[in-house]
């Protein structure tokens, strides 16, 4: 996730993610890497990301890192209040996680 990243290997990235969700459109990891990719890689393109980060979310509501994705896509949106309860809500359903949340 270099979002720095030359024009080609944004391409491959979003690549790969569609790919995942087209192999199993019904995993919720592969979902939500899509979602991501649209808000880190494709200038920050929140409106594609954040519904596919909540239909991660709402697949596997007890996964820390889909909360974490959905936050981040959020914050990246402007939606800092809703941003700031997914992470202590991913903190309280597993607080020794990534330290991205603090």
């Amino acid at each position: 996730m270099n979002t720095s990243a030359d024009d080609a290997l944004r391409d491959e990235a979003f690549r790969y993610a569609k790919t995942a969700v087209a192999l199993d459109n019904n995993h919720p990891f592969a979902i939500s890497t899509l979602g991501r990719v649209y808000v880190y890689l494709w200038f920050k393109r929140s409106e594609e990301a954040i519904p596919l980060c909540r239909k991660a979310v709402a697949m596997d509501p007890n996964n820390s890192e889909l909360q974490l994705r959905l936050s981040m896509a959020l914050s990246f949106s402007g939606e800092g209040e809703e941003s700031f309860y997914l992470i202590e809500k991913a903190l309280a359903l597993n607080p020794l996680s990534s330290p991205i949340y603090q």
